[in-house]
């Protein structure tokens, strides 16, 4: 996702996205932040930015591992279930995970990691 592109790619410190489509697909909403991307209380205030757009039906939430390793650790699957089944009460559907490490770039979705 290039959106997220700028915050990902050469960035030495964890960066965490979340962005808010419409039912067509459409960028209704986008939020980041700095810090550890694998703590729920660090993704809540840019998930609930996202959030607050009332038309936002799915997103997409994105973060780097500065380090270069693009595949999914525990933590990430972690936090994935649980930023899934809170968008979900919201009546959101988290399309994808996308993790980020340098030129690789990881899709939970393509490796059949999310539930739906």
């Amino acid at each position: 996702m290039p959106l997220f592109a700028p915050y990902m790619t050469s960035a030495v410190r964890e960066y965490f996205c979340v962005a808010g489509l419409d039912a067509s697909g459409r960028l209704r909403a986008f939020a980041e932040v700095g810090g550890d991307a694998t703590s729920v209380a660090c993704v809540m205030r840019p998930l609930r930015q996202v959030l607050a757009d009332a038309c936002v039906t799915h997103i997409v939430i994105g973060h780097n591992h500065p380090h270069g390793n693009a595949m999914p650790s525990a933590a990430d699957r972690h936090v994935t279930r649980r930023i899934a089944a809170l968008v979900n009460l919201a009546g959101v559907t988290l399309d994808d995970h996308l993790i980020f490490a340098s030129t690789r770039i990881t899709s939970f979705a393509a490796l059949g990691l999310l539930t739906r």
